[in-house]
């Protein structure tokens, strides 16, 4: 049986699934009011060169994208940080779970059984409604220094915003991106071509109307090109243009 094709999540996917696609630094901004200076705290250089350097690309280079109405956040905005991004996570978790949503954050958790997994021995501080099902690999990259650091810049409330109202992705290696929380893409992409929820060719959709722009070339190698198509102009002949199928 053949395997169904899956589509790099790219930064052109993004732009075609999303309405507006966000860099991390770009959707806090978004949510808290200018005049709070959080802007100003998120770029301060508060410690070695090479750390801040790397929290740098970790707010440009983390997308953050939204599917509705940008949530609100409690107004006048004050920092307040009385939890540790793990015990934060596990809140968005225990919520996702408790309210059954679809959400890739709450991947490998489960609604707590009554009468099982209930012993102090297996509970999980920050998870009432939930217990973990399967190791998943979200937790431990939403626990990192940079993300723990970006929480001590601007508090629970808006970590909390970001992880159960955004589709978090982290850049990988080639220009790829991997999800962190939100509806999964492919669901994202059925619900956008108005397929049925049993239809499953929104992959197929996805990647017929979508063409990723062809790879960038050093400018030697596209002076090198240019100068045989000079030539064959110049003694009257002309490439016959590609022809590319564009499915409507």
């Amino acid at each position: 049986m053949k395997r169904p094709k899956h589509p790099k999540v790219t930064d052109g996917v993004l732009h075609r699934l999303y309405d507006k696609p966000l860099s991390l630094k770009e959707a806090i901004c978004t949510l808290v009011p200018s005049e709070t200076g959080l802007a100003e705290r998120l770029t301060r250089p508060g410690e070695a060169r090479v750390v801040w350097q790397r929290y740098e690309d970790f707010l440009q280079r983390t997308i953050v994208c939204f599917r509705s109405q940008l949530p609100q956040i409690q107004q006048p905005w004050r920092l307040s940080q009385r939890f540790t991004q793990e015990q934060v996570v596990l809140q968005a978790i225990d919520s996702l779970v408790c309210n059954g949503a679809d959400n890739l954050l709450r991947a490998g958790y489960k609604k707590r059984t009554p009468g099982r997994g209930s012993s102090s021995s297996s509970f999980v501080p920050g998870l009432f409604h939930a217990q973990p099902w399967h190791p998943t690999s979200t937790l431990p990259l939403l626990l990192s220094s940079e993300w723990c650091q970006l929480l001590s810049c601007v508090g629970d409330e808006v970590m909390l915003v970001l992880l159960l109202h955004g589709a978090i992705f982290t850049p990988l290696p080639g220009g790829n991106y991997l999800q962190l929380s939100g509806t999964p893409v492919h669901v994202v992409a059925r619900d956008k071509a108005n397929l049925p929820a049993q239809q499953t060719p929104a992959v197929d959709w996805l990647l017929a109307t979508y063409q990723s722009p062809p790879p960038q070339q050093p400018p030697h190698r596209q002076q090198q090109q240019q100068q045989p198509g000079r030539q064959q102009q110049q003694h009257g002949l002309q490439q016959q243009p590609g022809r590319h199928h564009q499915q409507p």
